[in-house]
This record gives structure tokens, sequence and C-alpha cells, in this order.
């Protein structure tokens, strides 16, 4: 029961990552956000695809899927933000030091 639960959660991210997957490759910047690099450029969702779905599904609760109506929500309510590859790696190492340190 809870398998098939988490695989029908895991198809529908899918699916819905699928459906914005084109907008989040299409406002990848053309410098880092951080130390204006051009190289190695990554797009970054401010606000995790979880999160966002969580919202639209509370907004729309009763309703069939409706994929216009998911890429309207998403295109209101994301941000990106363009970073290199090495300024991501270095956040995410002081990211983990700084949880090793607290815990």
């Amino acid at each position: 029961q809870i398998v098939r639960w988490w695989l029908a959660q895991a198809r529908r991210r899918m699916r819905l990552r699928d459906i914005v997957q084109p907008l989040i490759s299409k406002a990848r910047g053309t410098q880092c956000e951080v130390c204006l690099s051009r190289k190695q450029l990554q797009v970054e969702c401010v606000h995790p695809l979880e999160v966002l779905a969580d919202k639209f599904d509370a907004e729309n609760p009763d309703e069939e899927f409706d994929q216009v109506a998911w890429r309207a929500f998403w295109i209101k309510n994301q941000r990106y933000r363009t970073i290199c590859l090495a300024c991501l790696t270095a956040e995410q190492l002081k990211d983990r030091t700084a949880a090793i340190g607290a815990g």
C-alpha cells in the first residue's frame, strides 16, 4: 500500500516536472548571479517543485489535473537563479559544513 502511494507520488512529480522543464531551461541567464562567470551555468529553482505542487493542489482540490493551469501557476509563483557549477558546489559545501557544525 505504501509502495503504491510512493510510486504514484513519484510518477506525479515526474509528470509535473516534464510539463515545466522547458520553462526551467528557458530561464537560464547568461552569467552566474554569484560570480558573473559564463561557464557551466545551471538554473536553480528557488521554490522546490514539491512545495509548489502542494500549493497548486490546495488551490485546485477537486478539479481534474489541468496542464495549462499548472504551467500558469508555475510561471506565477516560481523564481529562478542562474548559478555556475563552481559556486553551486561551494554553496553546498558551506551548507554541509554548517549542518555538521550545528549537529
